[in-house]
């Protein structure tokens, strides 16, 4: 899940990284939400 987090990371836009940082963080056991939000 860490390593898809660190896709999200890599991919967001330089504004919100720490947004999809801190979300992914926040959520590793329903990472799959970051994709549908």
């Amino acid at each position: 899940m860490i390593d898809k987090c660190q896709q999200v990371f890599e991919l967001a836009q330089e504004n919100i990284k720490i947004v999809y940082l801190r979300r992914c963080i926040l959520t590793q056991k329903l990472t799959i939400n970051l994709f549908e939000f």
